[in-house]
């Protein structure tokens, strides 16, 4: 991350009476601030460059944002952004709100340079996240046996570990969610984590595993260098998440990989108010629920892909995932471009991936589906009608 000083500026008046500060380094423009004083009120919307920003910037930035509301008189503190590290840091000095909404805290009440330096224990995490999801019941479960507390050391990358076990009443199994045990982690992204699984869950009923367990963890080599986003293990409903999507350290390192890296993800990014653990989480559920669905209903499973193939005007979705060779036929060369340009590069790799693409972006939807997502999701509603 740039070391040069952040400048908060505000813009000339444009005649709508709202106040428009621009966040600068030098000369380059890193977040929009609009600011909507009324009764003592101060609604805040921040549009931030997640590239330019790591924990110790964003702790500043929300320093001066408290600044600013206290400076105009004001006794409440709206804040409305979908940034991961500026949300934590904001519900870390007391801010509160429902999921992925707007958080709100008497600006009295705040203590903006106070995150908390310990990590919580099992039932403090699991109150945490049972706040933000609480039509699940959540429960902590810590690792008391040393020699269990090695073997996750050894398989999972991460020194310690605590389990949550959620029910999402709905008549199943608890789902286990393994989070580390760790100051740094991200309640909130843990919280949708848990939300998606739950949603998922309930929406398929049967057609989910039975047992899920999902772990934040550095199992392999590709989480741990940020190359893998999530795995999993088909029809045994294990997923493995990585970590850096519940950590403030593992925030900071992806961004920075990304901003080496200089491009945009190959992977479909899902619109506001989901993020990247969202769809994430749904992503690899989708794999669980398809692994399910082809091992006992192959030939449903083969219609599925030869009519999503239809919509982008080949015989089966296998044809536009080859598509994309110099030697192959120009309707699977036009199809893999569609698939590209209407899901994701990383969808055009595999049929399965092109599934599970397609199935983040139509369970994180904020209602503006592209063409085969919007086909794909009439498919789905009709090979796995929703519960009643």
């Amino acid at each position: 991350m740039p070391d040069d000083v952040l400048q908060l500026q505000e813009e000339p008046d444009d005649g709508s009476g709202a106040i428009r500060i621009t966040a600068r380094r030098e000369d380059r423009v890193v977040g929009m601030l609009d600011l909507a004083p009324a009764d003592r009120t101060v609604h805040i919307r921040a549009g931030l460059d997640p590239l330019a920003f790591g924990g110790t910037d964003t702790r500043d930035l929300f320093v001066r944002i408290v600044e600013l509301a206290r400076a105009r008189g004001a006794v409440r503190l709206e804040l409305d952004t979908q940034d991961a590290l500026l949300r934590d840091t904001a519900a870390r000095a007391g801010m509160q709100g429902q999921l992925r909404g707007v958080l709100v805290a008497s600006i009295a009440d705040l203590d903006p340079r106070g995150p908390g330096t310990e990590p919580l224990d099992a039932d403090e995490l699991a109150a945490a996240v049972g706040r933000l999801v609480p039509d699940a019941a959540v429960a902590g479960r810590a690792v008391r046996n040393p020699l269990r507390a090695g073997v996750r050391r050894a398989l999972f990358g991460l020194p310690s570990m605590v389990d949550l076990l959620v029910d999402p009443r709905d008549g199943g199994e608890r789902i286990r969610v393994v989070v580390p045990q760790r100051p740094d982690v991200v309640v909130e992204n843990v919280a949708r984590c848990v939300d998606t699984l739950v949603g998922i869950r309930r929406r398929f009923g049967a057609n989910a595993p039975a047992s899920i367990t999902l772990s934040f963890d550095y199992s392999d080599m590709g989480l741990r260098t940020g190359v893998i986003s999530g795995s999993a293990a088909k029809q045994v409903g294990v997923i493995h998440m990585n970590a850096d999507h519940c950590l403030v350290e593992g925030i900071e390192m992806a961004r920075r990989r990304a901003a080496a890296r200089g491009r945009a993800s190959v992977s479909a990014g899902v619109p506001p108010p989901y993020s990247a653990v969202d769809g994430t989480t749904a992503h690899e559920m989708w794999h669980q629920i398809d692994g399910n669905f082809e091992a006992g209903h192959y030939r449903d499973s083969i219609e599925f892909r030869r009519r999503i193939g239809e919509c982008l005007g080949v015989e089966t979705l296998e044809q536009a995932t080859l598509g994309g060779t110099r030697n192959a036929p120009p309707p699977w060369q036009a199809a893999h471009r569609r698939l590209v340009e209407q899901v994701s590069a990383y969808a055009a790799t595999a049929p399965g991936e092109a599934t599970a693409e397609m199935f983040k972006l139509w369970w994180c939807s904020n209602g503006e589906l592209s063409p085969v997502v919007a086909r794909f999701g009439e498919l789905v509603d009709g090979l796995f009608p929703a519960p009643v």
